[in-house]
């Protein structure tokens, strides 16, 4: 790894010809920046930060928001000059072929280091977490209600989970990990409709599950003789026992 604060045109270039191979460079301060490809962009002089990735990826971000305000994706070859006293970041690919243009007028940051980083990420509190949660334990829902089938197709699309409750009655979930909208309530709706088309004589009921469910959604599935269940389920990332030096 290497560091400098508010190194000179001429340091950060050093800095950046030092640069190992697989490493991550960042670079802090005061830039512009051309792109010219399929559109082109011109972005004036701000203070910014810019980083290269291990794969080539180049990303320019201001201090807000989480979207870069200009990137080029990996397997973008770059290269680093002094032009007219200013410190140049030049990134370019072949196909297509697009190029941008980086220029510092001032510095606060150039640095490179080398990460190491295997973790797998993990995602809990998807719909498909709750879909499961509900069919290991499906008296959250109601008492007595029995699961047959996950994602079962109909010409609308696939329903969540089917079931049927302590009649017998068929029963269509549709689960939400967030306050549904009306666009779900269509969806159930649809989902009804096509299993009484194929089975004419059968009575069934399509409930909409979410954690929360807004009044206008309420008012709106009781209208089309449809149900709904607001629930919780906790999910927990599963505790790693591995330690790292931090923990000592």
């Amino acid at each position: 790894m290497r560091c400098a604060v508010s190194p000179s045109c001429e340091e950060a270039l050093e800095i950046l010809n030092s640069r190992k191979p697989n490493s991550l460079l960042l670079l802090m301060g005061e830039c512009m920046v051309k792109f010219k490809g399929r559109a082109e962009a011109f972005l004036g002089y701000g203070e910014r930060v810019v980083m290269v990735k291990r794969d080539g990826s180049v990303l320019v971000h201001r201090d807000e928001g989480c979207d870069a305000v200009n990137w080029q994706p990996p397997g973008t070859k770059t290269s680093f000059f002094i032009q007219d006293g200013e410190l140049v970041l030049y990134a370019y690919r072949l196909k297509p072929p697009e190029k941008m243009k980086i220029r510092f007028r001032k510095l606060a940051l150039a640095a490179w280091a080398r990460m190491h980083d295997k973790a797998a990420l993990q995602l809990i509190g998807m719909e498909k977490d709750y879909a499961d949660r509900l069919v290991e334990h499906p008296y959250i829902i109601e008492e007595g209600l029995r699961i047959i089938k996950r994602e079962r197709k109909t010409d609308s699309g696939s329903i969540d989970i089917y079931a049927r409750d302590k009649e017998n009655v068929p029963v269509i979930l549709e689960v939400k990990r967030s306050p549904p909208g009306v666009a779900a309530v269509y969806q159930l709706e649809a989902y009804v409709n096509d299993f009484k088309r194929k089975n004419k004589e059968a009575k069934v009921r399509g409930i909409l599950c979410a954690p929360k469910i807004p009044p206008m959604v309420q008012n709106m599935l009781r209208e089309k003789g449809l149900e709904y269940k607001a629930y919780s389920c906790n999910f927990e990332l599963p505790e790693d026992e591995q330690r790292t030096l931090f923990d000592y």
